[in-house]
């Protein structure tokens, strides 16, 4: 049996403490490692079971993350910068203290917005 790689889709995810899970349409499953993805690691239980799976990729809406299957199957982890990193954890330590302010939205829309 042949299976088409293009035609492989995300069924469901599912986390752990330490990994994510993605239950693949041909019965596979994808574990990686949680902290390969820092927006998904610092993400809360709430913002990770809110996803979207589009064509070939899923979408955390709440934590802007977006990651294809073939990247995962590839082993490839989160292509996310130093600087854009800490941005987001700025913006993470903001939100949940209740204090998204202007500057943090700024930033984390924009890298180059706003200096550290």
């Amino acid at each position: 049996m042949t299976i088409l790689i293009e035609n492989l889709q995300a069924v469901s995810v599912a986390f752990s403490e330490t990994h994510f899970t993605v239950a693949l349409s041909d019965g596979r499953f994808i574990s990686t490692p949680l902290h390969w993805f820092p927006r998904l690691a610092y993400g809360t239980t709430a913002e990770r079971e809110i996803y979207e799976i589009i064509d070939g990729a899923i979408h955390w809406p709440e934590l802007d993350e977006d990651i294809e299957i073939m990247a995962l199957l590839n082993g490839a982890k989160s292509g996310e910068g130093e600087k854009s990193l800490h941005r987001f954890r700025q913006w993470m330590q903001a939100r949940r203290a209740g204090k998204t302010s202007a500057p943090f939205a700024l930033a984390f829309a924009n890298p180059l917005a706003v200096e550290p």
